[in-house]
């Protein structure tokens, strides 16, 4: 996860086994970027609205997980 993250590609091939983390670690990914970055905007494109909710849900957790100083 920490590889996919750090990877400096625009665009990523990735082989995985159901229940990696990946969601997580996607969602994470675009919170770094949100957070770093002025004016940026995130897409979520899922083939379902559930897929992009859930996408959303692990966002906004981990947004509430970061310890501001």
């Amino acid at each position: 996860q920490q590889n996919i993250i750090a990877c400096p590609d625009r665009f990523r091939t990735i082989k995985k086994p159901r229940q990696a983390g990946m969601t997580t670690a996607f969602a994470i990914e675009a919170l770094i970027d949100a957070l770093t970055y002025d004016n940026y905007v995130i897409c979520i494109i899922s083939p379902t609205k559930r897929q992009s909710d859930r996408m959303m849900r692990y966002i906004k957790k981990s947004f509430r997980n970061i310890n501001f100083p």
